[in-house]
């Protein structure tokens, strides 16, 4: 019979993978304990009230390549189509945000994080297969070369918000800043939709379309003309 240890990481693990997943989760966590020794997010005080993100740790290092190097230009050049949020009900610990990022330009840009005023906590993460299961993991960024675009979507690539500072009901507009690593920021107002959990239908009404760019993030070091190509 399953320990209440065992209930409670399923229904958080469940949680999750309504937020960020493409299929829904398997019916029981491979291991009560399988999650004992993900530590990278333990010493998260951002984390503390989510207990669900104690079992997502870093990606491995082949998640991303690590060969692409950002430029202000690229930074700058790159947008995001086909926006969305996904609602999720009032109390839920974490959602995820999808889109595609598209980098017109000659340079490359990489996205290493970002922050939103919706939430507390902002991360990127990615889905990978570890011992037959699909797992979610925290990476340090994600490259988008020039002259490409790189696709967030449920069961892959995503931006994590953590901690929603009010419930996200579908209808509602966020702001998300991405930072990336030359040290641009921008930020794109994304609307909150009804995701169903294959991620299509719906999800991708209005692909194409870009999302409008809202108030940089306000920091000492921020690039003056984040927020603007």
């Amino acid at each position: 019979m399953p320990t209440p240890r065992t209930l409670a990481l399923l229904c958080l693990s469940t949680t999750l993978w309504l937020a960020c997943g493409d299929t829904p989760p398997p019916s029981e966590p491979a291991s009560a304990d399988a999650h004992a020794d993900h530590g990278a997010h333990a010493d998260h005080g951002a984390h503390a009230d989510h207990g669900a993100h104690a079992d997502h740790g870093k990606a491995s290092p082949d998640a991303t390549t690590g060969t692409v190097k950002g430029t202000v230009e690229g930074a700058k050049a790159t947008h995001v189509m086909d926006a969305r949020v996904r609602a999720m009900p009032p109390g839920s610990p974490a959602t995820g945000a999808f889109f595609i990022l598209h980098n017109p330009s000659e340079h490359d840009a990489v996205v290493v994080g970002g922050s939103s005023p919706a939430v507390k906590t902002v991360e990127l993460h990615t889905h990978i297969q570890e011992d037959g299961q699909f797992k979610m993991r925290q990476i340090d960024r994600i490259e988008v070369p020039a002259g490409q675009q790189v696709t967030l979507e449920p069961g892959g690539l995503h931006v994590m918000l953590i901690g929603p500072t009010a419930p996200l009901k579908a209808g509602d507009t966020i702001s998300l800043t991405l930072d990336f690593e030359s040290g641009h920021s921008q930020a794109f107002d994304i609307p909150v939709k009804d995701i169903a959990a294959g991620g299509g239908g719906g999800a991708h009404a209005g692909h194409g379309e870009h999302a409008h760019h809202g108030d940089p993030k306000k920091k000492a070091d921020a690039d003056p003309h984040a927020g603007h190509h």
